[in-house]
């Protein structure tokens, strides 16, 4: 059974046609791969070029034919070169084009004697009939190649519409879950059975910085529907003052209708982790909080909008570095702290991220997470006068936690960690320090072969200062002169080791120092 396979089908709208140019071909069934390539004489592909068009290729005749060929030969003295040549095996396709072209003649053609196509009378009567029939018959398939057309093309495009449909559909269901999900885990990681019963605690804030509190008074209002359950909230956080926090989550609060009561609210301790994504907030004030212990690391991305925090001499028991930060280096200092927690918990969440999912999956999640803990915060302590080597100690711990962890959660040394990563980011200093002299290396002599820039490099890095180092680079081109000897020669004379550089850095500076008290004048 053949099934035959068109590579077009009329009517149907088609985002790409493939056509070939052998109509036998067949994408599907054809394997070419399995046959040999050979070229026009037959010799496979593989064979190189070189050796493949040194080939002779003749034409061979069966022995049967050479009485004939030699008969032919005699009788027409012209052919007899080529008639041996065939007889003994020696004719080439060049030999055979000459003899074709030298002794072909051109076909005559005598019209008279062509046949003429023969028709009856009744035959011939019936030309009109046959006309009509064949423009019937067109008539009927552009009929048919309309409706083909429209009912295809009505059935893609229902189609393509219905499902560009439920795409978005999906992808907005996936987004707002996420958001979800999202306000789930930031606002009420206590409450993760009932997501209604979410804690949000409310800060005094201003959409503007021109805007006064009796303006911000009148402005601030919340929908219709939702004020009574605002107001027997802020209600019971008034009469309460043991509540830290005003539970204002579930009555879609933004920056552009909040309740004007939260204004009067002095009492709370914690400020909301939400109001990080109110991306208009300019002015974020903590004056009439005098509760306030400290504010969430998360308001770190609020960086690019606020302005100002109001000042914090109003809070007494506010945390002591963001004080101090604030006090020294005003905004600035402020967000950088921030910006230092924020990366911190980031990169323990990365850390726990490795732990669980890539060296122990099988461990206990909440063993893992007291460990990412305690290597966090004892990363922290380590390096609490530079914070940008904890940052720099955790991701480094994090992207090569393979070769400091053990191979077992058991075996895990917290204090073994530490040193390991410490040897670690030594090592990783080292041999940043070598390929940095390895560049300057080649840099002053590029075609010094790299084997021996390396050795030099290590040999630098092991017996010399710093200073030593930098001197021996700016003396380079005078300690390796290129335009009185070559490298080559350098190499076969010894001059890269350690002690001929110094010996003859020692020698220029002492030459140095000759002509120096040679050009001062005497007194």
């Amino acid at each position: 059974m053949v099934s035959q396979r068109r590579a077009y089908n009329g009517g149907y709208p088609f985002h790409y046609v493939v056509q070939y140019d052998d109509p036998n071909y067949d994408c599907e069934a054809d394997f070419e791969f399995e046959e040999i390539p050979r070229d026009e004489f037959g010799v496979p592909a593989h064979i190189p070029p070189e050796l493949s068009t040194q080939i002779r290729h003749t034409y061979y005749v069966p022995p049967q034919y050479y009485p004939f060929l030699k008969k032919l030969g005699e009788d027409t003295p012209e052919l007899k070169p080529y008639t041996d040549k065939l007889i003994m095996g020696d004719m080439t396709y060049d030999d055979y084009e000459e003899m074709f072209y030298k002794f072909a003649k051109p076909l005559k053609i005598y019209r008279s004697r062509l046949p003429l196509p023969y028709r009856t009378e009744a035959e011939i009567a019936q030309e009109n009939y046959v006309a009509w029939c064949g423009k019937w018959y067109s008539y009927r398939q552009r009929v048919q190649g309309d409706y083909y057309s429209r009912h295809y093309f009505r059935d893609w495009l229902i189609g393509i519409l219905l499902g560009t449909y439920l795409g978005n559909l999906y992808v907005k269901q996936h987004r707002q879950y996420r958001v979800d999900m999202k306000l789930f885990y930031l606002e009420a990681p206590e409450h993760k059975i009932n997501w209604l019963r979410t804690s949000m605690a409310v800060s005094e804030f201003f959409p503007a910085t021109t805007v006064t509190r009796a303006e911000l008074l009148s402005r601030l209002k919340t929908e219709e529907g939702e004020s009574k359950a605002v107001e027997r909230r802020l209600g019971k956080c008034r009469r309460n003052h043991r509540v830290k926090v005003a539970h204002l989550c579930g009555l879609r609060l933004n920056e552009r209708t909040f309740p004007a009561g939260v204004l009067t609210l002095a009492h709370l301790r914690r400020l909301p982790v939400s109001l990080h994504r109110l991306k208009h907030l300019r002015l974020l004030s903590l004056r009439e909080l005098p509760r306030l212990r400290n504010v969430p690391r998360e308001y770190a991305e609020l960086r690019p909008t606020l302005v100002d925090v109001g000042g914090l001499e109003g809070c007494p028991v506010m945390n002591e570095k963001l004080l101090e930060a604030l006090r020294e280096r005003g905004i600035d200092g402020f967000f950088r702290v921030l910006e230092f927690k924020h990366l911190r918990r980031q990169q323990q969440h990365k850390l726990m991220k490795v732990l669980s999912e890539d060296l122990y999956p099988f461990e206990d999640p909440s063993a893992l997470q007291a460990c990412a803990q305690r290597l966090t915060r004892k990363i922290k302590i380590i390096n609490s006068a530079t914070p940008e080597a904890a940052k720099l100690a955790m991701s480094r711990l994090i992207k090569h936690g393979e070769l400091i962890f053990p191979a077992v959660f058991s075996e895990l040394d917290e204090a073994a960690v530490l040193e390991k990563l410490k040897r670690f980011d030594e090592e990783l200093q080292s041999r940043e320090e070598v390929t940095a002299l390895e560049l300057k290396v080649k840099a002053a002599m590029p075609d010094l072969p790299g084997d021996v820039a390396h050795r030099l490099a290590l040999e630098f890095r092991s017996a010399l200062s710093a200073a030593k180092i930098g001197s021996i680079v700016r003396d380079w081109r005078e300690l390796f002169p290129l335009s009185k000897m070559s490298t080559s020669e350098m190499l076969g004379k010894g001059m890269f080791g350690v002690d001929s550089i110094t010996e003859r850095q020692a020698g220029l500076h002492r030459l140095r120092e000759l002509e120096l008290i040679r050009s001062s004048p005497l007194e």
